[in-house]
């Protein structure tokens, strides 16, 4: 039977040592291997963070080496080429952007390569859509210890904001170029912007009204009612159109065709006014002209018939309502044929003139001389009480149509015989209170003219008056 020998002290305690150093690199061993581990999949995990993030992003991200070979591409390069990014891995850049437009970036490329950054805009059609659309591409080199390892690809759809930029463009254009002068105010109503019509019309600058109230460009000729009616527009509808009178700013008032409208923010709330107006003033005179024309003779400036046909309905209306007579005389001129045959129609014109100014002198305020037409005439005596009213204001126009009219070298003298009818006594409308005095009219002529004649007494008593020297030929 063998025997035990005694063991090394010194042995055993190298080998216990050397024991519990193997242990701890185990453990070491096996704590690096586990950090490892967990390091790769750390990078696992940022790598598909990355990835995920990348993806979302409407623009194309990929990453091409010095031979222009795909190494990573993002999820959007599916939408842009109709490609599957995980196929696109080692190929060649000009299978995806097809030859023009690769010979079209290859200076871009090129420059990139060689280490200078590109930017720069193109438009291109979507594979998705086929829609041509703005696109910014940026490409970016990747430099590691000075060597140039491949470039980063960012193409950015930025179509929506060139169309953006086109709208304020022209906007701005519209802005800039408008006959229309253009105010747009903050929501307490400060001036903030103007444009160039706006300094034409009312000679106010930028500096002039920035920041100030609107109420700078008024005038006093404007009624508080108009702002009433404005503001209650505004607040209601949103928008209010209509005529002001403004004042410029060396203080000569004008009429304005303005329009105000409100603009909001998201959330309802007052954002900016926007006013547009424009100097009406020669469309004011068009429209005065042809309210002349249509109103008024154009030889002698008093009504036509057309204006007298309203004077006429609203002093029927008055003699009512008043209860006083209204005079209705029908006026033709004795002898102008005569002088406007052998004077000529410039004469005849000038003697319708004289003898309109005459009559004028002569009337009442408030009365009426209208010309219908040739030589004949109508007044409308308001407002008489008794009979020897209207008689004492035709005596005078019979007169004021003798007195005589010098026509270049030759001084001229007519008269005028005169029907009258009076309202309400004749108790008629309008336009056959007109015919009755026009009967009387002839009849006054056909009396021995230089008179009137009343429808009432017709056909006997007749009025001349009180001289007769005028030339009485028709």
């Amino acid at each position: 039977m063998a025997k035990h020998l005694p063991a090394d002290p010194l042995l055993l305690i190298a080998l216990q040592e050397e024991n519990t150093r193997l242990k701890a690199a185990l453990v070491q061993a096996q704590n690096a291997l586990s950090d490892q581990a967990q390091t790769l999949v750390n990078l696992r995990r940022r790598e598909h963070d990355l990835q995920a993030l990348l993806d979302q992003l409407p623009s194309t991200i990929g990453y091409w080496d010095r031979s222009l070979r795909n190494r990573f591409c993002n999820a959007a390069y599916r939408t842009w080429w109709d490609v599957n990014p995980s196929a696109l891995e080692g190929v060649h850049i000009r299978e995806v952007l097809g030859e023009v437009m690769y010979e079209r970036n290859m200076p871009h490329l090129e420059s990139a390569l060689a280490g200078e950054p590109q930017i720069f805009e193109r438009v291109i059609p979507a594979a998705s859509t086929r829609e041509s659309r703005h696109v910014l591409v940026h490409y970016t080199p990747d430099v590691v210890d000075g060597e140039i390892q491949g470039l980063c690809v960012l193409v950015s759809d930025i179509t929506t904001l060139k169309q953006a930029d086109e709208q304020i463009r022209l906007s701005a254009s519209v802005f800039e170029t408008s006959l229309e002068a253009i105010m747009v105010t903050d929501a307490e109503h400060r001036i903030i912007d103007i444009n160039p019509a706006f300094t034409a019309i009312t000679g106010y600058e930028r500096h002039d009204v920035l920041h100030r109230n609107p109420r700078c460009l008024g005038s006093n000729r404007q009624d508080r009612s108009t702002f009433e009616k404005m503001w209650a527009a505004l607040n209601s509808v949103g928008a209010w159109r209509g005529e002001v009178w403004n004042q410029r700013k060396n203080g000569e008032t004008y009429p304005a065709l303005i329009s105000i409208a409100r603009v909001l923010n998201d959330r309802h709330q007052v954002l900016r006014y926007v006013g547009v107006f424009s100097d009406i003033s020669r469309l004011k005179e068009h429209q005065s002209e042809l309210e002349r024309i249509a109103h008024f003779d154009p030889l002698t400036g008093i009504p036509n018939r057309r204006l007298l046909s309203r004077h006429l309905d609203q002093a029927v209306q008055q003699s009512r309502r008043s209860g006083r007579s209204l005079a209705i005389c029908y006026l033709d001129l004795d002898g102008f044929k005569t002088v406007n045959d052998h004077m000529g129609h410039e004469k005849g014109d000038q003697l319708l003139v004289a003898v309109t100014t005459h009559l004028q002198q002569v009337l009442r305020h408030g009365d009426t001389v209208a010309r219908l037409g040739g030589d004949e005439f109508v007044l409308l005596l308001n407002e008489m009480e008794q009979q020897h009213d209207y008689h004492e204001v035709i005596q005078r126009a019979l007169s004021a149509v003798t007195r005589p009219v010098q026509l270049g070298q030759t001084e001229v003298s007519i008269s005028a015989s005169i029907g009258v009818t009076i309202f309400p006594q004749d108790d008629s409308d309008p336009d056959t209170l007109l015919r009755h005095a026009d009967q009387a009219m002839y009849r006054a002529k056909e009396s021995g003219k230089n008179r009137y004649q009343l429808f009432s007494d017709l056909p006997t008593t007749v009025y001349p008056a009180r001289t007769t020297s005028a030339n009485t030929s028709a």
